[in-house]
């Protein structure tokens, strides 16, 4: 017959066998697993291409001319006309100071046109931001002297889906903005993130374009997806240990249930005689 503390052995390392056993090892978490250690590469970029206007788009558009004079007579039309988009103030040189965190916004309406009042409809669609400034400053020009226009997306964000620790829509401030930079205000990948095999989903020319990416590889920097569009969407995919990890949570708590009884139950058996 099994002496009490050779009972108690037995129990106690049977708990911790069980304690143990949902302990879950984390492979393959690792980015460019491809780059040797204590190495120095250099590898080419992609190369980033300006981002075109779609339909559907928000432009914040500001217009500033170097006349004092000029920009008093056009901002009280604009005021007037209820689209106040010229923000300046004067100094003591007679200069104008842009502030463009007032500056209105414009949809880019289905037949990629924006309006912008005394100057006129714009085609927007199919052009980058740096275009329709020259198009803008061009006719502005005829009207006002030494015109400067200002245009940036005021939409431009992307979504992150799955297995990141903020998932949601990410606004970007910066056109050149890449897989990298996305997951990194999306706070990065969860530890069950499937590293190699992401996807990202954009809307192109009528399509919905899906493409798989691989964190783990190096060439992603070299990829021509490298860099996002507005409106891209990546999504994380889980990888198969999550879903054992959450059997294996049921399955722990049960049987540490089960050992903790069993336990309590043979002590109080064995201190009892």
């Amino acid at each position: 017959m099994l002496s009490k503390q050779v009972l108690i052995y037995i129990l106690l390392t049977s708990f911790v066998v069980v304690l143990n056993s949902s302990c879950k090892t984390y492979n393959n978490i690792s980015y460019f697993r491809d780059v040797p250690d204590s190495s120095n590469l250099l590898i080419r970029t992609a190369k980033s291409s300006p981002l075109l206007i779609e339909k559907g788009d928000i432009l914040s558009i500001a217009i500033l001319t170097l006349d004092p004079s000029a920009n008093t007579i056009f901002s009280q039309q604009v005021s007037n006309s209820r689209a106040s988009f010229l923000n300046y103030s004067d100094n003591s040189q007679g200069l104008t100071t842009l502030n463009t965190s007032n500056a209105p916004t414009y949809n880019v309406d289905q037949t990629g046109y924006i309006g912008i009042p005394l100057l006129g409809k714009f085609k927007a669609w199919g052009i980058s931001t740096d275009s329709l400034r020259d198009e803008i400053e061009l006719k502005a020009a005829k009207i006002y002297k030494s015109p400067t226009a200002i245009v940036r997306f005021a939409n431009l964000k992307v979504g992150i889906l799955g297995e990141v620790n903020r998932p949601g829509i990410v606004s970007l401030t910066n056109e050149r903005t890449t897989i990298l930079d996305a997951l990194t205000a999306a706070g990065d990948l969860t530890i069950y993130g499937k590293r190699d095999n992401l996807m990202l989903i954009r809307d192109s020319a009528g399509f919905t374009r899906m493409r798989r990416f691989n964190l783990n590889s190096k060439d992603l920097i070299s990829s021509d997806f490298f860099y996002l569009k507005q409106n891209d969407v990546i999504y994380v995919q889980p990888d198969k240990t999550k879903a054992a990890v959450l059997d294996q949570d049921k399955l722990r708590f049960y049987s540490l249930l089960t050992t903790g009884v069993t336990l309590l139950a043979a002590l109080i058996y064995l201190f009892k005689k």
